[in-house]
């Protein structure tokens, strides 16, 4: 079986154009290369097996043919951290990104306009086309917004559904305020006396945990430096009663 008749086969019943957007690919790109029947490069035709979830050596070899080799059931939980927060953050850009053309939407409807035709309008019959349009886009933009600041809070979802999260014979405010409890235990001054002895002692330091600070330190740099931060070096970044302070 080709990997046109593959192709085929993976998108039916599918939405190729959300599927293709999701890996970074133009939304015709897997309709284009159905209709098409050619092979596409190396990284087209990867992002196309991450898109339809199957292995890109089946998709590609036409000695293999349909179905597509089951998926190894691989739990969740065996999955680094990093993984598992760039999955997060790429659903979370998908979702940001409906948000920003729902609001680009929004800009060009005329509410007031809506507005007087939406009371105007009698119940039962059919709404006018532009009290319609806003009512969809109010919707739309409604929800991912839900969806936008909701489906990937970890402390909102974690307080939520604390009963069934490790920790649940503790209280969720344990939880709520841990910054506030790490804030209190690091600005102690013995803590603070101890923590500049360390320094001048890498011998009883554990390497990894140095290169695990320095690679989030390193993050947190970048971070703020996208996002105007006050220095371009910081040497403590600190959260304090929601605001975020460098110094």
């Amino acid at each position: 079986m080709n990997f046109q008749e593959k192709l085929k086969l993976l998108g039916d019943g599918v939405n190729k154009s959300r599927k293709a957007r999701s890996v970074g690919l133009p939304a015709t790109m897997i309709s284009t290369y159905i209709a098409k029947g050619s092979i596409p490069r190396g990284d087209i035709a990867l992002k196309m097996s991450k898109a339809l979830d199957v292995p890109l050596e089946w998709l590609l070899d036409d000695s293999q043919n349909w179905p597509p080799p089951e998926k190894e059931n691989k739990s969740i939980r065996a999955f680094s951290d990093g993984d598992l927060i760039a999955e997060v953050a790429r659903r979370h850009r998908d979702i940001a990104k409906e948000l920003l053309d729902d609001l680009a939407k929004a800009a060009t409807i005329d509410w007031q306009k809506a507005t007087i035709e939406f009371k105007a309008s009698l119940p039962g019959k059919p709404l006018p086309s532009h009290v319609a349009r806003a009512l969809s886009v109010l919707h739309s933009f409604e929800l991912n917004f839900n969806r936008y600041q909701q489906s990937f809070d970890p402390i909102f979802y974690a307080s939520v559904h604390h009963d069934e999260l490790p920790g649940s014979e503790r209280d969720v405010q344990d939880f709520m305020n841990i910054t506030e409890a790490y804030m209190m235990i690091a600005d102690r001054p013995d803590v603070g006396a101890f923590a500049e002895v360390l320094k001048e002692r890498p011998d009883a330091s554990d390497p990894a945990t140095h290169a695990r600070f320095d690679r989030h330190r390193s993050d947190a740099i970048k971070f703020f430096r996208i996002v105007g931060g006050k220095t371009s070096n910081p040497k403590h970044v600190r959260k304090s009663s929601g605001d975020v302070e460098i110094t």
